[in-house]
């Protein structure tokens, strides 16, 4: 992940909290989430107020979407879709189209 000139998007359920991705707490995990990503020049793609996580009594924003500059600039439509998915985690749809502020010769 370290290396230059790589595109990469992480994601996943990381069971962290923090203002960054839309919690209204931040806790110790996502103290050390936010710099960890820091550290590897990784932005925050969540960009939608609807929980990742729902539970009768709970919800919660613990599912981020990570990922480096060049590929930020590509992602398109990030939202949370909710449903009856048998599980209590929301899907996350999002698109990847061309960099358009990135000239081609």
């Amino acid at each position: 992940m370290r290396a230059r000139n790589r595109e990469i998007i992480i994601a996943g359920d990381f069971n962290a909290k923090a203002a960054a991705w839309g919690s209204p707490v931040t806790d110790n995990r996502g103290e050390h989430l936010m710099d960890w990503a820091a550290e590897l020049s990784l932005n925050v793609i969540n960009a939608d107020e609807t929980p990742t996580f729902e539970r009768r009594s709970c919800k919660s924003f613990i599912d981020i979407t990570w990922a480096t500059d060049t590929i930020t600039r590509q992602i398109q439509n990030w939202k949370v879709i909710t449903g009856e998915f048998h599980t209590d985690h929301n899907y996350i749809y999002y698109e990847i189209g061309r960099d358009t502020k990135v000239r081609t010769r």
